[in-house]
């Protein structure tokens, strides 16, 4: 028996089985990539004596796959940018970008990867790792999706503890929970 012809024939079978498992998989999950548009929204509120301060986010990057039919094959892993905080008061901006706060410089990015995503009754749920000033825990995002042609919308709203990232340290002056606003439009591709 000739064992090189063998081989061979073995090794284009597996090269066939790759590529017939590539081609299935990008037909299941490139089929709902979503392109992230550059007009999102990520705002917080939180307290500070006693008065509500807002602020936002820019620089929403990452792969957003989301299938309304098929919610199991859905994933998000989306980063911003950290030093892009605003919250119109560039004092206070320079100061939480601090080492003590944000610290951009060591930590340019936040980072959210889905475990998984589900359908509830409301809308849907994300969960997955959220990844802050090096710090990773693991939270629940509840939002709603709406389509209108080839463009979608993702809004979200969910309660954080800057505590759990080490962003800043306990105060009295400064609540220790924000309030996270996402709007995300993306386009269907």
């Amino acid at each position: 028996m000739n064992y090189s012809i063998l081989v061979s024939c073995y090794g284009n079978m597996k090269k066939v089985m790759f590529l017939s498992l590539l081609l299935f998989c990008s037909t299941i999950v490139f089929g709902q990539n979503k392109k992230i548009q550059p007009e999102n929204e990520i705002l917080f509120k939180i307290k500070n004596s006693g008065i509500s301060v807002e602020g936002k986010f820019k620089g929403l990057a990452g792969v957003i796959i989301f299938d309304t039919k098929n919610i199991a094959t859905s994933l998000i892993d989306v980063s911003i940018d950290a030093k892009t905080i605003n919250t119109d008061n560039n004092t206070r901006d320079g100061h939480l970008k601090k080492k003590e706060y944000f610290d951009v410089e060591s930590f340019p990015k936040i980072l959210f990867q889905s475990k998984k995503i589900e359908l509830t009754k409301s809308g849907y749920l994300a969960t997955g790792n959220l990844t802050m000033k090096g710090k990773t825990k693991e939270i629940k995002i509840p939002f709603i999706y709406s389509e209108k042609g080839n463009e979608g919308v993702f809004n979200g709203s969910f309660n954080l503890n800057r505590l759990d990232y080490g962003v800043g340290s306990s105060s009295w002056i400064l609540s220790d929970n924000a309030t996270i606003t996402l709007t995300i439009k993306v386009l269907n591709q």
